[in-house]
């Protein structure tokens, strides 16, 4: 039987892939931005901490929003969110949630976290 470079070629790729598989199988996945979910937590004060208090102790939101009450009101929100675990299992995985809703003031109205 007689090899051809195509073959050479698709076995190549076959190696490629067991080996990328072998190799993620291994990793550990990174989602978002890590922050101190604790630095906020000792130091905001609803009605008083402003957006750049919440960006100097956490940096820059992962996402952005508007949130509209039922009475009308919109409030800004800002989303923090960061994830790490082991592929492929992802049984160890961490995740810790942020948001922050500022009023029209830029003023802290209310916020919910959770995660370690």
């Amino acid at each position: 039987m007689k090899i051809t470079g195509k073959t050479n070629l698709s076995w190549k790729s076959i190696f490629a892939l067991f080996s990328l598989i072998a190799i993620v199988s291994c990793s550990t996945v990174h989602i978002g931005q890590d922050f101190q979910l604790q630095t906020f937590a000792n130091n905001a004060q609803l009605g008083k901490t402003t957006k750049e208090q919440v960006t100097k102790w956490l940096g820059k939101p992962m996402s952005t929003g508007i949130a509209q009450r039922s009475d009308g009101e919109k409030l800004i929100e800002w989303d923090y969110f960061y994830g790490t675990g082991q592929l492929p299992s992802m049984k160890d995985a961490k995740l810790k949630t942020l948001k922050i809703r500022f009023n029209k003031k830029g003023v802290v109205h209310s916020y919910n976290w959770s995660g370690h």
